[in-house]
């Protein structure tokens, strides 16, 4: 937990050391259209992306058409996938507290951005048919934190704003644990399309 102050931190510390420039804040919200790699072939068969929700709160201070932008998010990633015992859906649902921290440029009314995301996991389910669930999964299957990098494009419409940007993790978000001789593999990777819309408050 004392890494997500410190990136919040981090964060905060951005903003604030450009407070004598143009600064803004606001709040946002949108969808994830995100897919976990399959590591468990041999149970689960991949299908399509899942959409999940993304909501929080911004800042962006400004120079020269620069920006950075640091973010706070309640993000969710999931996973689709079709269980080989009953050929049923199974999703798995992982919510982090996302503190993305970005560096852009904008134009006119248009923006660029990227940075890197310090991913923090408050939970982690699976939505599943009895027969297809895994009775191994949980939440200590997963890393408690992650770096991702985010990468995107918006736009500003007087306070309103819209962003779509690629998400994706540098490293796994899990491990591989052995129960009774048999190995289950969460060393996966996530990696999601985010849309969002933003009001600025000021």
């Amino acid at each position: 937990m004392k890494y997500l102050f410190i990136a919040i931190g981090i964060a905060c510390l951005s903003t604030a050391k450009l407070s004598a420039q143009s600064l803004g804040f606001g709040l946002k919200a949108g969808m994830n259209f995100s897919s976990l790699e399959n590591n468990l072939s041999a149970q689960y068969s991949a299908t399509a992306s899942a959409n999940g929700f993304v909501g929080g709160v911004w800042g962006r201070a400004k120079f020269l058409g620069f920006f950075v932008q640091p973010e706070v998010l309640y993000t969710q990633r999931k996973g689709a996938f079709t269980s080989t015992a009953d050929s049923t859906a199974v999703i798995n649902k992982l919510s982090y507290i996302d503190v993305p921290v970005l560096f852009g440029y904008k134009f006119a009314f248009a923006r660029i951005n990227v940075g890197p995301n310090f991913q923090f996991l408050v939970n982690a389910n699976q939505e599943a048919s009895a027969k297809a669930k895994d009775p191994n999964f949980s939440i200590d299957n997963f890393n408690a934190s992650n770096v991702g990098l985010q990468a995107g494009v918006g736009v500003d419409l007087l306070r309103l704003s819209i962003d779509l940007r690629y998400d994706t993790n540098l490293g796994s978000i899990g491990n591989k644990i052995n129960v009774n001789g048999t190995t289950f593999d969460y060393s996966t990777r996530a990696s999601m399309w985010q849309l969002t819309l933003g009001y600025r408050i000021f």
